[in-house]
């Protein structure tokens, strides 16, 4: 009879674990909760001295003189609180259109290809702008990758997302490579939103295709 008691306790020892394990699962944070890493590490910049933070701009002579940290660093510091503010915004708004996506190394790699094209395509096409900062082209691409990418799931918020951001980018493009933008206080690269729509698509473009490709063989 103890015996029997020992079994029954483990059994229900063991589903009561089971359960707790299940509940942890779907109420866990989203598997790109490491995009909330970025505004964390922008608000620890934020609170650095100013030269400190020019130090990380992607600054196009000082990059091409050596200093290559900033082909990355530049994407993660702001020139305001109000600019850490907004694109803060945009990455809690990613997550919450997107926090049902586990593809997270997809979208790693996304993330990657995205920031350094941004980088790669400023330093060499770059005529005005000498220096830039701030996570709003990467956002833009991510923005663009994951709309494409997730589509088949949901096809209006989707569609509305790519509308929106196709709108919002050709709407940059006549203001030439520096568009203002008054709430800032400062003026934002068109060409890294450009940059970044553009190699957000081809990114989610080429995922789909060998996604295709392995489904066919």
């Amino acid at each position: 009879m103890y015996k029997l008691h020992q079994d029954q306790l483990g059994k229900w020892q063991s589903m009561h674990t089971m359960n707790i394990i299940k509940f942890l699962y779907r109420h866990s944070l989203p598997a790109q909760s490491w995009l909330l890493l970025i505004p964390v590490l922008g608000f620890v910049t934020m609170l650095m001295p100013e030269l400190f933070r020019e130090s990380l701009f992607l600054h196009i002579e000082s990059v091409k003189q050596g200093e290559y940290w900033r082909i990355i660093s530049g994407h993660f510091v702001y020139v305001s609180w109000k600019h850490w503010i907004v694109n803060t915004t945009g990455v809690l708004l990613l997550l919450l259109f997107f926090y049902d996506s586990t593809q997270t190394g997809l979208w790693f790699a996304g993330f990657t290809v995205i920031l350094l094209s941004i980088s790669c395509g400023l330093l060499l096409f770059s005529e005005s702008l000498r220096w830039y900062a701030g996570f709003s082209g990467v956002l833009i691409g991510l923005f663009a990758f994951s709309a494409l990418l997730d589509i088949s799931k949901n096809k209006i918020r989707c569609i509305s997302i790519l509308l929106i951001l196709t709108v919002y980018v050709a709407y940059q493009i006549p203001s030439g490579e520096l568009s203002s933008r008054t709430f800032l206080q400062v003026k934002s690269s068109t060409y890294a939103h450009i940059y970044g729509y553009i190699t957000g698509i081809i990114c989610a473009g080429l995922a789909v295709f060998f996604r295709m490709q392995q489904k066919l063989n």
